[in-house]
């Protein structure tokens, strides 16, 4: 059965990153949009959606970060390179050059909400890198992937078919996957002073591509509830084995159904990682209990207990989510579902945190068009934020700031620009703290006056 679950505007701009893969979806939505309707067109089965997800395979990429960390460091002040004593400077996990291709200079200091952004960002333009150029990329786990992203941010996005990497680029084009690791460790310069270093990161990231696990496809498309005991969910499991060969316990739902495929594909993948050993089921569907609800929640709940701060990776944050709002969908009644609003609205509360110190750091390393496209994003995600006032203003002073700095034929354009964004500012909220020192910038900006400000 096709998936025809609607997904929120809120939701699919969550993950919003600027790829080139999502600008395409966006555009196919919108052409959907206009063709068959809001309701109809944010179904999970369109066309679109597909181009968003890559045909349903979004990359978790957390371990190829957690690679870098570990053998990279990080250094919150810019330090020379140790073979010239100046040029290149690096900062944090091995950064020369900030987003908008500034070089890093002596003197820089950067947060560590500066350091992971830096190091996000450039994770997933080396993605986006290897997506365009590595032979059967979509096949890959997220492992797998990660493996790739961590030897690209040692050794260069161009490495696969670049001279020097023959091995490692005919063992990919080749879909030898068995061959990766032994071809890694091959990249480790020999006889220097670095090899060993090398040589256990080059390890690390074989044994990260190696945890790879056979995949397997979920047969739901062929299945729905009145059917068969005897159908398989996946090559060893029946439908029948989770209701214990009971007609009592059936599932009566979908949604049911698609949570036990879940299931299935996570107990094949158990049964290849004991050795192909079969797989038991000794308990399936009960008679709802009176405990069922509360359950239902508690289980959710815990989701929001590995919720992290807001400084570190949101995936968690995300599911978090996702769990408490299926648990109200289930149980709109329930005396559980002001509590479960209120967890969403902490979790919520971190997601916009964290968008928002991301866009203001573009605007603290001077990235001032990618601090304005942040914050045009974030106020339009979290059009009810309690940082709408300041994101505002600081969208603005990213504007100022680059009409500033722009080239006569830019300036004109981009000083509009910014006095659009003090209007809106000033329409918005006319009694703002902010608004002195906006009003001072505009005048400045029209005047063709243009002078260091200082933010609070």
């Amino acid at each position: 059965m096709s998936n025809q679950a609607t997904i929120t505007l809120e939701q699919l701009f969550r993950y919003y990153k600027a790829l080139p893969h999502q600008a395409a979806a966006i555009k196919e939505l919108e052409a959907d949009l206009a063709d068959n309707g809001y309701e109809t067109a944010m179904r999970r089965d369109r066309e679109w959606f597909k181009t968003w997800s890559q045909d349903g395979k979004q990359a978790n990429l957390a371990a190829a970060i957690a690679l870098i960390k570990e053998f990279e460091g990080v250094h919150l002040s810019a330090y020379p390179d140790p073979l010239s004593g100046g040029e290149p400077w690096t900062i944090g996990y091995g950064t020369t050059r900030y987003s908008g291709g500034v070089p890093v200079k002596r003197g820089d200091r950067i947060t560590m909400i500066e350091a992971d952004m830096l190091l996000r960002l450039e994770v997933d333009r080396i993605a986006e890198k290897l997506r365009t150029s590595v032979p059967f990329w979509r096949e890959m786990d997220d492992n797998q992937k990660s493996a790739l992203v961590s030897f690209a941010y040692n050794l260069g996005s161009g490495f696969y078919g670049s001279g020097g990497f023959e091995t490692i680029s005919r063992c990919l084009k080749e879909k030898d996957w068995a061959g990766v690791p032994a071809a890694m460790e091959l990249y480790r310069n020999p006889g220097t002073n670095v090899e060993a270093g090398l040589l256990r990161r080059r390890k690390a990231e074989g044994k990260c591509w190696g945890s790879h696990r056979p995949q397997y496809q979920q047969q739901t498309a062929k299945l729905s509830i009145d059917a068969p005991f005897t159908a398989r969910l996946t090559p060893h499991i029946t439908l029948g084995e989770f209701a214990l060969g009971e007609e009592a316990r059936r599932f009566d739902r979908a949604d049911q159904l698609e949570i036990a495929a879940e299931l299935a594909a996570f107990l094949e993948r158990v049964r290849v990682a004991f050795g192909g050993k079969p797989v038991i089921i000794t308990s399936g569907i009960y008679p709802s209990s009176e405990k069922a609800e509360e359950a239902a929640f508690l289980a959710a709940k815990g989701y929001y207990h590995n919720s992290p701060v807001y400084t570190k990776e949101q995936k968690e944050t995300v599911e978090a989510i996702e769990k408490l709002q299926l648990f109200i969908n289930l149980y709109p009644k329930s005396s559980y579902v002001a509590d479960a609003n209120k967890l969403i609205n902490e979790l919520d509360f971190k997601l916009e945190k964290k968008a928002y110190e991301i866009a203001k750091q573009y605007n603290l390393i001077s990235d001032y068009k990618a601090s304005i496209k942040s914050f045009n994003n974030f106020l339009l995600e979290f059009p009810g934020t309690s940082l709408r006032e300041k994101a505002m203003f600081y969208r603005f002073d990213s504007a100022y700031k680059l009409a500033s700095l722009s080239i006569n034929r830019l300036k004109d354009t981009r000083t509009k620009d910014a006095i659009g964004y003090f209007n809106s500012l000033n329409k918005a909220f006319p009694g703002s703290k902010f608004l002195d020192e906006a009003s001072r910038m505009k005048e400045e900006l029209l005047n063709g006056n243009i002078t260091e400000i200082t933010k609070s």
